[in-house]
């Protein structure tokens, strides 16, 4: 019924579409937050971290656990980088789920699997400008700067991105398989 309504071709160009707007929406958000003066990005760090060390007490929301072999994970995780640091990887996630999320759904694309990586290739491609405009644009925010060691946790979150993107094309791809359905 709803597949006469809407046809599956319809379904991902609408959910190509809505990657698009989603990618331009997260750029627009790191934008206002690369805006930040530095005591406005300090605060904003300073409550994300009193919020997240509370919790590490011993549950996270939804009570998860945070201890591992007896030790703090969160606060091993900050003992390597900051919380301004850290906040880059679900940032930058969400980013490249968008843009990865956009190539793998791509209209013209219409099940030709080869050319997937290609996309994709394309789509990091585009994950590199952003972060890299993000850090251009930082250097002219009167008192931040541009840092490298940002751009090393922007690719953790692309890469993660990557890694759900691949994920579920794999078992979008072998359900097709089994149903008969080639690629």
């Amino acid at each position: 019924m709803f597949r006469h309504l809407f046809g599956s071709s319809r379904l991902r160009r609408i959910a190509w579409v809505l990657c698009l707007l989603g990618a331009v929406g997260a750029f627009a958000i790191t934008f206002v937050l690369t805006e930040q003066a530095p005591q406005e990005t300090t605060a904003l760090s300073q409550s994300v971290e009193r919020i997240v060390t509370s919790g590490a007490a011993g549950t996270a929301a939804g009570g998860v656990a945070v201890t591992a072999g007896g030790g703090n994970v969160i606060a091993a995780l900050l003992s390597v980088a900051n919380v301004r640091r850290w906040a880059h990887v679900p940032e930058f996630f969400v980013q490249g789920l968008f843009l990865f999320g956009a190539a793998a759904l791509w209209p013209q694309a219409r099940g030709r699997a080869s050319g997937l990586r290609v996309r994709l290739g394309m789509a990091l491609l585009a994950c590199v400008a952003c972060s890299l405009f993000d850090q251009v644009h930082k250097a002219f925010v009167p008192g931040r700067e541009f840092d490298a060691r940002d751009l090393i946790f922007d690719a953790m979150g692309y890469a993660l991105a990557l890694l759900v993107v691949v994920a579920v094309a794999g078992v979008r791809r072998l359900c097709r398989r089994r149903a008969g359905g080639g690629e």
